[in-house]
């Protein structure tokens, strides 16, 4: 039977070495060669043009100058040489069909052949609903020293490691909610949603002894690689499932060329937030870990990091990555918090004014009881929307929800069951909801009414107990205040508007 493991579990408690960002050489070296002679060509041209309309040999060799000179000039850390250069130089992508190889936990899992490498997909199994400190890292996180092991492991060593981040702070499609929750948020930089993979790839060339002993087959060997990731993570608590071949076709590894990457210093120093804070609403970051060139001091193996985040609107950044990727040993990687669900919606302020949230919709939340007031139901249906819900209300009271249902003015993220949709929008139905609130039905649906889908909510008036049940558990102990109770513990917050 092979093994599969062969790592160890990460000490948390350890104070872990600092990571290093580019040197002042590093990020402000002279141009490549291929620069130099597209703006020395540039210059070129530039002269003979002006020499050949019949312009004074001061006048050719200005313009050749000047010509040269721009085009070496950085903007934003990049010269238009070196933009060019790096395109004329970019192997072209060559992407084959992905397919399905055994995975050993069971089942299949995608294997994807890009740029010479070979790449399997993890997704992490969404947990209990967390009540989470925003300012904090006390939320569950995705231990990158745990995945930096494998780039070095004995059999099946990984070229990258690629973690996949798609999300946001407020990703809803509505501009209302969305424009008064991004408000209320202020600096805060947390995604209240984030879809997280885990992309392992291996070089057919680096693992060539691995992949004989298996017959020539490389798909198994990348299967098994994937497998040891996912064996590490679960030692830390961190069950993951496979990605099979058709959810893998769909998903973008490489980061697009025009992705903004993550300031050095700032990574350098565990601040991932000065960049996702960035995506606006709705952002996909990409933080990839890869082997270091060097070994340092006792022959600990260097690690290198890079992370960059692609949002419409975003200025493009530059392409070179050697210039933004921070290095370090695999303890410094602790530094890094990238949590491994979104924060969820901000319910309101702790003792010290701190912002508190949690997940009430999406993977992981089934259903959420709510013994609240008025205006707290509305708010918490308003930031369900902001944070990308689509909710449907089943209630007998439609005058209270009336309002906020026009303030969203968008049917397909907020609608009242029962009501006729526009005409554009007649073929939804309540499959296409993800939150289903049900408003003072305690006692169960009426006959005929709609069958619940997604994340059901079950908002009553105060004081009324549970009947059933419920991941997340909200009441009022007293005007203002919010309780909110999960699988993972409890707290009080003061509600914020």
């Amino acid at each position: 039977m092979e093994q599969t493991t062969g790592f160890t579990r990460s000490v948390t408690g350890a104070v872990p070495a600092a990571l290093a960002a580019p040197t002042r050489w590093e990020r402000h070296r002279w141009p490549a060669a291929g620069a130099i002679l597209l703006a020395e060509a540039s210059a070129a041209v530039a002269g003979l043009g002006t020499a050949a309309a019949g312009g004074p040999h001061w006048a050719a060799g200005l313009a050749a100058l000047t010509v040269g000179g721009a085009a070496l000039t950085r903007r934003r850390g990049t010269s238009a040489a070196e933009w060019a250069a790096g395109h004329l130089r970019r192997p072209a992508r060559s992407t084959h069909a992905t397919a399905a190889a055994p995975y050993p936990g069971g089942g299949d899992i995608g294997i994807r052949h890009e740029n010479g490498l070979i790449t399997t997909v993890l997704r992490p199994t969404m947990d209990v609903p967390r009540i989470v400190a925003v300012r904090g890292r006390d939320d569950p996180s995705l231990p990158l020293d745990v995945l930096a092991r494998v780039l070095r492991h004995a059999d099946t060593p990984a070229a990258r490691i690629d973690v996949l981040l798609a999300g946001g702070r407020a990703p809803s499609g509505p501009i209302a909610p969305r424009t008064r929750y991004q408000m209320l948020l202020g600096p805060i930089a947390r995604w209240a949603v984030s879809d997280l993979r885990i992309a392992v790839s291996i070089d057919p060339t680096a693992c060539a002894p691995a992949i004989a002993r298996r017959h020539g087959d490389a798909a198994a060997t990348a299967a098994l690689a994937a497998r040891r990731v996912a064996d590490a993570l679960a030692a830390e608590g961190i069950p993951t499932l496979p990605v099979g071949s058709a959810e893998l076709a769909s998903i973008v590894i490489e980061s697009p060329e025009d992705a903004v990457p993550a300031d050095p210093d700032a990574l350098a120093a565990g601040d991932l937030d000065h960049l996702l804070g960035r995506a606006d609403p709705f952002g996909t970051a990409v933080i990839t870990v890869r082997p270091g060139d060097v070994r340092r001091a006792g022959g600990t193996p260097d690690v290198r990091v890079e992370a960059r985040l692609y949002s419409s609107g975003l200025v493009p950044g530059d392409g070179d990555r050697n210039a933004h990727a921070v290095s370090g040993t695999e303890p410094a990687l602790r530094t890094l918090h990238v949590p491994l669900a979104g924060c969820g919606q901000m319910l309101g302020a702790d003792t010290t004014g701190g912002p508190v949230s949690t997940r009430l919709h999406g993977p992981g939340v089934r259903t959420v009881w709510a013994s609240v007031a008025d205006d707290p139901a509305r708010q918490l249906v308003e930031r369900a929307v902001a944070t990308g819900a689509r909710v449907l209300i089943v209630t007998g009271r439609p005058a209270l929800w009336e309002p906020l249902v026009a303030w969203v003015d968008s049917p397909e993220a907020l609608w009242i069951s029962g009501w006729r949709y526009p005409p554009h929008l007649a073929h939804l139905s309540p499959a296409d909801y993800t939150v289903t609130v049900l408003d003072g039905t305690a006692s169960g649906l009426a006959p005929g009414s709609v069958e619940p889908t997604g994340t059901v909510w079950r908002i009553e008036g105060l004081g009324i107990s549970p009947v059933m049940e419920a991941d997340v558990v909200l009441s009022q102990p007293q005007p203002g205040m919010l309780t909110v109770r999960t699988t993972g513990g409890a707290a009080t917050v003061r509600l914020v508007a």
